[in-house]
């Protein structure tokens, strides 16, 4: 790590890298005691996952959003579908974890778009995340080891 890290986030990260931002939305929503998949609850009249999608969209670094789904989303859950429809968000399905999820968003990608030099994993549940949040994160990859081709063969 550099030692005038805030100097180097100013000066060494790179604009260009290609980016790709992976929300996952395929949790089942027990620990909040919801009877539907977390990323289905409703804030203030929209889903978690519009509410991630939007902050996410709004940081201006992602070449390409991935959003996780639960098995059988589009009937138990067809909200999540249409939510990233209206972000232009790469749909798959996740996995019985949250790992399984990762690997399956980032297999999606990989064979859409094998050119992302850097991938960000955001839980859907951190739906308020704002966007400068993103851009730091993805800033700080950038200066601290660099574009993140080797991932995708």
């Amino acid at each position: 790590m550099t030692e005038n890290y805030p100097e180097a986030l100013a000066t060494n990260a790179s604009p260009t890298a290609r980016t790709a931002i992976v929300v996952l939305g395929a949790g089942s929503g027990t620990r909040l005691k919801e009877k539907m998949p977390k990323a289905a609850v409703d804030v203030h009249g929209k889903t978690l996952l519009y509410w991630a999608l939007e902050r996410a969209r709004a940081s201006g670094i992602a070449e390409r959003i991935v959003v996780t789904v639960p098995t059988d989303c589009a009937h138990r859950c067809p909200q999540l579908l249409a939510d990233a429809a209206e972000f232009d968000a790469l749909v798959t399905e996740g996995g019985n974890t949250r790992t399984a999820s990762v690997i399956a968003a980032l297999d999606a990608l990989a064979a859409e778009n094998p050119s992302i030099e850097r991938v960000l994993i955001h839980d859907c549940a951190r739906a308020f995340t704002p966007p400068q949040v993103f851009r730091t994160v993805a800033q700080a990859l950038t200066v601290i080891i660099g574009p993140l081709s080797p991932l995708f063969p």
